[in-house]
């Protein structure tokens, strides 16, 4: 799945348990948090694959729910006796990593052949060989397949949900802008 996709998925779906937990829309910083966490999984793992070769696949280390569960354990000591809104952030973002390792996957449930070893990674690995390849020149090829407009179609829905909720996170972004601005 591609950048927009899976901001999309992640915030579809904290919107939903947003919802059902605290009946309404995500708010401020959480939501800043979410989209880091939705991209995070590739912009650890496709730089120290197809960059510098030092992880062995572009889903690996960021990809693997083992690596995140011991992450998350620290966070969660480190966290826990911090403000609701740092435990919140932390969540969203926990939220957002989460899913895009799960949606990294998602073409197995459309019955296609689709390497899921990342999710277990160390303990097993997904055989591409992915060292020499670009991010910038892997996002100017995409290719306009029916996953990709699945991720578009996602990305439009979550975009209109997102102007319906009040456009969260944004204001937070502006106003740390006008705070460093002067």
């Amino acid at each position: 799945m591609l950048p927009w996709g899976h901001a999309a998925v992640g915030y579809l779906g904290y919107r939903l348990y947003t919802f059902l937990r605290h009946r309404r829309p995500p708010v401020g910083i959480a939501v800043i948090a979410l989209a880091v966490g939705t991209q995070f999984p590739d912009l650890l793992d496709k730089p120290l694959s197809w960059t510098f070769g030092v992880l062995p696949s572009g889903r690996s280390l960021g990809h693997s729910l083992l690596v995140f569960v011991v992450v998350a354990a620290v966070l969660f000591v480190v966290v826990r006796n911090r403000s609701e809104r740092t435990r919140t952030a932390v969540f969203a973002f926990g939220f957002g990593w989460v899913s895009h390792v799960l949606s990294d996957g998602y073409t197995v449930l459309f019955g296609r052949d689709t390497c899921v070893n990342y999710l277990v990674w160390p303990l097993a690995v997904c055989p591409y060989d992915e060292s020499g390849r670009s991010i910038i020149e892997y996002l100017l090829n995409v290719e306009f397949t029916g996953a990709t407009l699945i991720g578009v179609g996602l990305a439009v829905v979550a975009s209109g949900v997102w102007l319906l909720d009040g456009a969260p996170g944004v204001w937070v972004f502006v106003r740390r802008v006008r705070e460093r601005l002067g």
